[in-house]
């Protein structure tokens, strides 16, 4: 049986010392290089922390370490910082910081099969138990250290999965990136060669991504010439797409050359506002009648409290939504050129909290569902999203003759698709809107999840009095930031620059040539479908065909 000191301070605990040392195998890695391990001893050890003897030397320089601790047949691994280093590196110390359950354990049941001698407060919490801990018990110890990635041993016979231990101080280098690359790797036997290029600084990852590993590539191109007559945007564009789907681009460029060679698309934006919508809940209709009168009266007052949050947040209107008991408040804001979803949520629930104390609601919530947020919704659809832009334009029927198509087939077209959308359900009538949101939205660094909210578009197809074809887009639901978020990261920055949209001022310019490509792309993909040329076009410019 091991033979244990207790050694303190104070009064308290600081360690215990064995005189019958327990067995360990440590595990360090310097650089890139492989894993090297050691074989060795505990001398002492207590919640978090551990001082070993080495068979072995560490390098001075190294930092962080894992360890395989064995005592009265209970192992148990955990990773640690190097505290101190002596002896020519046959000596070191380890703190295992927020230590889990299991080690905690160790370290009690180490004790008690030693000597019968009480551990301190935060031992004695954890009481020696033969059981092993619950699922839900495992759950909540993952929580609490979040930033240990754990795997836990449920069964005895389940593999043990290597933990890594980050520093949070340095998350976002080039270092700590590439060890948990590295890492990674290891863990699922991959070769992650392709994520280690990039060349953004590691410190702009920040407040962008969590547990970073590297970057994603995914190929990017320009669709155009494409003529914009728009109040903010003027002039021919090319514009970025990042995708994998081929012979997408050919068919944007295909069809902004139609509305090219047909005086270019008129865009204009009719409505720039950012809704949320909270919950309100009071005994019966008459107080939330009263409510809602309130709200009308004390308008100024919310305005001033939510606009107080950010210097560039307009609160426009409050349109309250009542429904017997429940009051839906939907808050409408001008954010300026960030997308502005934080900042918007912000100002909701700092004004909600004065309301809640002046009208003592039974009950109160920061979300309501109803102007949906990344899902498709047909409120949205109905009262816009955001900025809702419409672009057209008129082909002259010579123009529809060249391309095997006429207005009347078009038109005839529009008419089936819109029979289809009916019976299908569909929230809008677009062909393919998606496409360009998504593309752009990756190539210009937008929030790709909205893509649920600005599919949903109507199409306005006709034949005008001339025999032309008169082509529309409505887009109530368009998110085009060009300040913050992923808008200054790396390539995102260089496409938006590219387009003359980065920066303050440049979000409703941004805007407008989104909805002039999404006009584009409905065009070529319905004059696809009316030519015939829908397949051939796919198969000749989206031949990527699985290897074999």
């Amino acid at each position: 049986m091991d033979t244990i000191e207790l050694s303190k301070k104070n009064g308290r605990r600081s360690k215990l010392r064995l005189t019958n040392p327990i067995p360990l195998r440590l595990r360090y890695k310097v650089g890139g290089g492989n894993y090297s391990d050691i074989e060795g001893v505990a001398t002492s050890l207590h919640d978090d922390g551990i001082s070993c003897k080495l068979l072995g030397s560490v390098p001075p320089t190294t930092n962080y370490v894992y360890l395989q601790v064995t005592s009265n047949g209970d192992v148990v691994e955990v990773a640690g910082r190097v505290s101190w280093i002596k002896d020519s590196g046959h000596e070191c110390g380890v703190t295992i910081k927020n230590s889990g359950l299991e080690w905690k354990e160790l370290v009690a049941k180490t004790l008690s099969n030693a000597a019968n001698i009480a551990l301190d407060r935060r031992v004695h919490q954890r009481r020696r138990t033969e059981r092993r801990p619950s699922d839900d018990e495992r759950r909540i110890s993952d929580r609490r250290f979040s930033h240990l990635i754990v795997g836990l041993i449920e069964e005895e016979d389940s593999p043990k999965i290597k933990k890594f231990f980050r520093n949070k101080t340095a998350t976002y280098t080039s270092e700590m990136i590439n060890a948990r690359r590295e890492w990674y790797a290891e863990l699922t036997n991959t070769s992650l060669k392709h994520l280690a290029y990039f060349s953004e600084d590691p410190a702009d990852f920040k407040g962008k991504i969590e547990s970073p590993i590297g970057v994603a590539h995914v190929p990017l191109g320009i669709a155009g010439p494409l003529k914009i007559n728009g109040e903010h945007a003027r002039g021919i564009f090319f514009v970025p797409m990042a995708t994998t789907e081929g012979a997408l681009i050919t068919s944007y460029s295909w069809g902004a050359n139609i509305v090219t060679r047909s005086g270019g698309a008129n865009v204009k934006i009719i409505k720039d506002e950012l809704k949320s919508d909270p919950t309100f809940v009071f005994k019966n209709l008459s107080q939330a009648a009263s409510f809602v009168k309130w709200i009308d009266i004390n308008f100024r007052r919310i305005k001033e409290i939510a606009e107080k949050t950010s210097n560039h947040l307009k609160l426009v209107k409050i349109t309250p939504i009542i429904v017997g008991r429940r009051v839906i408040v939907s808050f409408h804001f001008y954010t300026g050129d960030a997308m502005g979803m934080n900042m918007a949520f912000k100002a909701t629930d700092v004004a909600c909290k004065m309301m809640k104390h002046a009208v003592h609601p039974e009950e109160f919530w920061l979300h309501s569902n109803f102007n949906s947020i990344k899902k498709a919704g047909g409120n949205n659809l109905l009262t816009g999203y955001g900025k809702t832009v419409m672009a057209d334009v008129t082909i002259p029927r010579k123009m529809l003759e060249i391309l095997n198509t006429t207005p009347e087939d078009m038109e005839r077209l529009q008419y089936r698709l819109l029979q289809g959308a009916s019976q299908g359900m569909l929230i809008g009538s677009g062909a393919h809107a998606a496409n360009a949101m998504a593309a752009i939205a990756i190539a210009c660094g937008q929030d790709a999840a909205l893509v649920a909210n600005t599919f949903g578009t109507i199409l306005g197809c006709e034949v005008n009095k001339s025999g032309d074809l008169y082509f529309s887009v409505f887009l109530p639901s368009v998110f085009a930031a060009t300040v913050g978020g992923g808008t200054d990261f790396g390539t995102s920055r260089e496409c938006l620059s590219a387009l003359g949209c980065y920066g303050k001022g440049k979000s409703r310019r941004f805007a407008e040539i989104i909805a002039a490509t999404v006009l584009a792309g409905e065009i070529s993909l319905t004059t696809a479908v009316a030519n015939g040329t829908y397949v051939h076009a796919h198969e000749m410019f989206g031949r990527n065909r699985p290897h074999h």
